[in-house]
């Protein structure tokens, strides 16, 4: 009997205890142990297995709930583990949120207790029994949970592929269930919608509203060549501000939808950044430049834009505009435009490593500390 599979979830597990521990995070205490028989196939999406397998040992899974269970073309084409945050459920208004007050369901059906150790609390409910205003809140999994509900999708941490087993640090870490999540999220997408969306450019209004100042390196310590090469990396970010803008604003597509102009991030922007990264080193740039959030970066895996529930409401009694959620999404998680949202300069920092060796210049030195002469 073959036992690759089981080992690659202990080398997953041992990856990210290691680089856990790298950054001086202790991870919190997990529960016993389940027996043996107990699967774990809601909570992991296996790269090598497929979704009608998920679907079925999936304790949340509702048949009326999926239109279409093929594989999907889930994707339309650094190293940060969470760091286990505290358990919280909130909610959303059209410019904030603000701590969800209504208390949980009792769960209609009772999973298996190594299941529901897992599961966050909205987890535990089918789908099809979740009210709009469990559908409009954003749960943040705590120790040990691997499945919650975002907007009311079925969430999972992001997969290993074949070219990143983490994050990029900063990153959403997040996606649909293969197993009860993609598909309801699939069918929020609104072609329409979105394209009116991209007609008004918001990639050229992220660049517009990038980050254009260093705080963890002199800009004047900088040589002529160094600061020359600086300038064609944010010519690059300029460039390529679609492919950098769809790299944090994922969305998760049906095959029955018709192409649309939404650009496919592929390896190819990757390969261009890491490119234009060397060029950079070679000229004189120190390495740890590219932690600022003035130099953009890539997330080694794509984050997945998670589409509110249509049923949900502003403060005007009308759906949310695809441009109300992604005002909300954008000041939520800074790091989808490149931390261009972020309220401080210790937001903008915050997730660095702390293996590495970089603080906040002091507040006078950051005043007149631009990236680039040239870009304003």
């Amino acid at each position: 009997m073959s036992h690759s599979g089981p080992k690659k979830y202990y080398l997953r597990a041992e990856l990210r205890l290691d680089l856990l521990h790298s950054e001086g995070v202790r991870p919190g205490y997990w529960p016993d142990l389940v027996d043996a028989d107990v699967r774990m196939d809601q909570e992991v999406m296996d790269d090598g297995s497929s979704e009608h397998d998920d679907t079925q040992h999936d304790a949340n899974y509702n048949p009326d709930d999926d239109v279409d269970n093929q594989d999907d073309d889930e994707a339309q084409g650094g190293d940060s583990v969470p760091s286990a945050p505290k358990r919280r459920r909130t909610s959303v208004s059209s410019h904030s949120e603000v701590p969800a007050t209504q208390s949980t369901p009792t769960p209609p059906k009772r999973a298996r207790s190594g299941s529901l150790r897992r599961q966050s609390p909205l987890a535990q409910i089918d789908s099809g029994s979740l009210t709009v205003a469990d559908t409009e809140i954003v749960e943040v999994p705590g120790p040990g949970i691997s499945s919650w509900r975002h907007y009311g999708i079925l969430m999972t941490f992001a997969p290993s592929s074949t070219h990143a087993v983490h994050q990029s640090a900063g990153f959403a870490d997040y996606a649909p269930n293969k197993a009860g999540g993609i598909q309801p999220l699939k069918q929020r997408f609104i072609l329409a919608d979105v394209q009116a969306l991209l007609a008004t450019e918001p990639c050229t209004t992220m660049f517009e509203n990038r980050v254009k100042r260093l705080v963890l390196h002199s800009y004047s310590a900088l040589t002529p060549r160094a600061r020359m090469a600086l300038d064609k990396y944010i010519r690059c970010m300029e460039e390529n501000a679609s492919g950098f803008w769809h790299g944090g604003h994922w969305f998760a597509i049906d095959r029955a939808v018709p192409t649309c102009s939404v650009s496919a991030n592929d390896n190819g922007l990757a390969r261009t950044v890491e490119t234009k990264q060397r060029e950079c080193i070679a000229e004189g740039v120190p390495s740890t430049i590219f932690w600022e959030a003035a130099y953009w970066s890539l997330p080694s895996k794509l984050c997945y834009w998670i589409l509110m529930n249509p049923r949900s409401l502003n403060s005007q009694g009308n759906p949310y505009s695809l441009a109300e959620q992604l005002d909300i999404l954008e000041r939520r998680e800074p790091a989808r435009v490149q931390w261009g949202t972020a309220n401080s300069d210790e937001e903008m920092v915050e997730h660095l490593p702390k293996s590495v060796s970089l603080s906040l210049l002091p507040e006078k030195a950051r005043q007149d500390n631009p990236a680039s002469r040239t870009y304003d």
